[in-house]
């Protein structure tokens, strides 16, 4: 992680997201509504290797994956439809697919503890967004989001945030500007990982 940090340390984002997607770590990008999240993370997705085998789970399909192993995966959104089937169960699903990384449209509801649970179980590399206004506010959403399964509910919150700071790698702050998605924050502390002070 020196390299990593080096490039953080020098603000250099383009170089930091570059190394950080090929070290597989994984990368919550956080914003409010409409500041170009989506667009961003979408941005960071060729950067994979080729080689790779992905799977995305979405409501509606907006992630564009060059990656020729790609299956997609589609959820109800609100338990609309049909099939009712929901992002956990796909979760649960792409397990069973043999995938390098699982990639969820956005962290929203209680699947937020599953998908968390895929990424802690070999399945690093993930890219995801999240409404918040900071990186720490990032975690504290997320936070909020696990207590709501029924895996997390009892849960302590110091006890769901020291897992996310051991499952979360990186948090990119996104605002909108004219120019488009604009980085204002980056979170990334490995010994914070490691059970070191912040």
């Amino acid at each position: 992680d020196e390299a990593l940090l080096d490039h953080h340390r020098k603000g250099d984002w383009k170089t930091f997201l570059n190394a950080a997607v090929l070290a597989k770590k994984n990368i919550l990008v956080s914003g409010s509504t409409g500041s170009g999240k989506t667009t961003f993370s979408k941005a960071l997705i060729p950067l994979i290797p080729t080689s790779e085998r992905l799977i995305t789970i979405e409501d509606t399909v907006e992630l564009e994956l060059p990656q020729p192993n790609v299956v997609r995966m589609i959820y109800s959104k609100g338990g609309q439809g049909e099939a009712k089937v929901t992002a956990r169960d796909l979760l649960e699903s792409a397990l069973r697919m043999r995938p390098d990384r699982i990639f969820l449209q956005e962290l929203r509801d209680a699947s937020a503890f599953y998908y968390l649970r895929n990424v802690n179980t070999g399945h690093g590399g993930s890219i995801t967004t999240i409404h918040a206004d900071s990186a720490t506010l990032a975690f504290e959403q997320l936070a909020l989001l696990v207590k709501e399964s029924e895996a997390g509910r009892d849960l302590k919150r110091d006890e769901i945030k020291d897992m996310l700071y051991q499952m979360v790698d990186v948090v990119v702050q996104i605002k909108k500007t004219a120019a488009g998605p604009r980085v204002t924050e980056v979170y990334f502390d490995p010994r914070r990982k490691l059970g070191g002070e912040a």
